[in-house]
């Protein structure tokens, strides 16, 4: 587990299915992943939650459950990718739960996924897209410390049209800089400005 002063990244349990589930079939909080409803066949979370399922082993990839301070599980957050030589992962996250929206859970969640993958996974680099429409995401990468690369145009088709998205990025020289100035990774990372 990873535990940040509101949120609490932890890997998904058996319990947490049906929770998964609401949120990958809520048209709403799946609008910016590109996938129709629902987005997860039938029994793809038992299987990944099975042993050595994807959601249990966290090596070139990772799936969290992030919690929020009383213990609910509000949204999802993972890496894929992480291997050597490069290094470099691509992240994912939403909020489930819409009336957590806006709260800063997100940017939370994703610091403290950042200093783990940049300070002790040893990552050279997190990126991450999302759709042009998606400002919120945007505000809230960009709060974190992304650095905006560059947009991948009309790179996926749904709803009848094509949509751009935007690729962020990071390096940990960046993210240390911003939240561990002094160089210590021992402590806490500070809450996004």
């Amino acid at each position: 587990m990873i535990i940040g002063e509101r949120v609490t990244l932890r890997p998904f349990r058996v319990e947490d299915i049906p929770t998964l589930r609401r949120w990958h079939d809520d048209g709403a909080v799946m609008q910016y992943w590109d996938q129709p409803q629902p987005l997860v066949v039938e029994h793809a979370f038992e299987a990944d939650l099975a042993p050595g399922g994807r959601f249990t082993v966290f090596d070139e990839a990772g799936y969290f459950c992030i919690v929020d301070e009383t213990g609910r599980p509000i949204g999802r957050l993972d890496y894929e990718g992480l291997r050597p030589p490069h290094l470099s992962c691509e992240l994912g996250i939403f909020i489930g739960e819409q009336e957590a929206w806006g709260a800063g859970y997100g940017p939370e969640a994703i610091v403290l996924a950042l200093d783990w993958l940049f300070n002790q996974r040893g990552a050279h680099r997190v990126w991450l897209t999302t759709q042009v429409t998606n400002e919120r995401a945007q505000r809230a990468y960009e709060k974190v410390g992304f650095v905006r690369e560059g947009v991948w145009r009309e790179c996926y088709f749904y709803d009848g049209a094509w949509h751009d998205e935007i690729a962020y990025g990071i390096l940990p020289r960046e993210f240390n800089a911003r939240y561990r100035p002094d160089g210590f990774a021992t402590r806490r990372p500070r809450r996004p400005a």
